[in-house]
Protein backbone atom coordinates (compact mmCIF):
# COMPACT_ATOMS: atom_id res chain seq x y z
CA UNK A 1 0.00 0.00 0.00
CA UNK A 2 2.85 2.39 0.81
CA UNK A 3 4.53 1.71 -2.51
CA UNK A 4 1.26 2.24 -4.38
CA UNK A 5 0.86 5.57 -2.60
CA UNK A 6 4.38 6.55 -3.68
CA UNK A 7 3.54 5.68 -7.28
CA UNK A 8 0.34 7.74 -7.16
CA UNK A 9 2.22 10.68 -5.67
CA UNK A 10 4.84 10.45 -8.40
CA UNK A 11 2.09 10.61 -11.02
CA UNK A 12 0.79 13.82 -9.45
CA UNK A 13 4.20 15.47 -9.66
CA UNK A 14 4.52 14.43 -13.30
CA UNK A 15 7.14 11.73 -12.72
CA UNK A 16 8.06 10.50 -16.17
CA UNK A 17 7.63 6.75 -15.56
CA UNK A 18 4.23 5.06 -15.57
CA UNK A 19 2.78 3.22 -12.59
CA UNK A 20 3.12 -0.01 -14.54
CA UNK A 21 6.83 0.63 -15.05
CA UNK A 22 7.32 1.41 -11.35
CA UNK A 23 5.44 -1.75 -10.34
CA UNK A 24 7.60 -3.88 -12.63
CA UNK A 25 10.77 -2.28 -11.26
CA UNK A 26 9.72 -2.99 -7.67
CA UNK A 27 8.77 -6.58 -8.50
CA UNK A 28 12.13 -7.06 -10.20
CA UNK A 29 13.98 -5.61 -7.18
CA UNK A 30 12.15 -6.87 -4.07
CA UNK A 31 15.03 -6.06 -1.71
CA UNK A 32 14.93 -2.41 -2.69
CA UNK A 33 11.12 -2.42 -2.41
CA UNK A 34 11.37 -3.85 1.11
CA UNK A 35 14.00 -1.29 2.07
CA UNK A 36 11.77 1.53 0.83
CA UNK A 37 8.96 0.26 3.04
CA UNK A 38 11.29 -0.09 6.04
CA UNK A 39 12.60 3.41 5.49
CA UNK A 40 9.08 4.86 5.29
CA UNK A 41 7.91 3.04 8.41
CA UNK A 42 10.99 4.11 10.36
CA UNK A 43 10.81 7.75 9.32
CA UNK A 44 7.10 8.06 10.12
CA UNK A 45 6.79 6.02 13.33
CA UNK A 46 5.97 8.49 16.13
CA UNK A 47 7.12 5.94 18.73
CA UNK A 48 10.73 6.04 17.53
CA UNK A 49 13.28 8.45 18.88
CA UNK A 50 14.95 11.14 16.82
CA UNK A 51 18.14 9.06 16.96
CA UNK A 52 16.40 6.05 15.42
CA UNK A 53 14.96 8.24 12.69
CA UNK A 54 18.40 9.69 12.01
CA UNK A 55 19.77 6.15 11.73
CA UNK A 56 17.13 5.50 9.07
CA UNK A 57 19.09 7.84 6.84
CA UNK A 58 21.81 5.18 6.84
CA UNK A 59 19.24 2.94 5.15
CA UNK A 60 18.40 5.59 2.59
CA UNK A 61 21.82 6.45 1.20
CA UNK A 62 22.94 2.94 0.10
CA UNK A 63 19.49 2.42 -1.46
CA UNK A 64 19.81 5.61 -3.46
CA UNK A 65 23.05 4.26 -4.91
CA UNK A 66 21.36 0.92 -5.66
CA UNK A 67 18.54 2.70 -7.48
CA UNK A 68 21.02 4.66 -9.58
CA UNK A 69 22.45 1.46 -11.06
Amino acid sequence: MVLRAYAKYLQQVRFRFSQSYIEKALITHPTIARDLIDYFLTRHDPKLSAKAKKEAENIEHPRERALDK
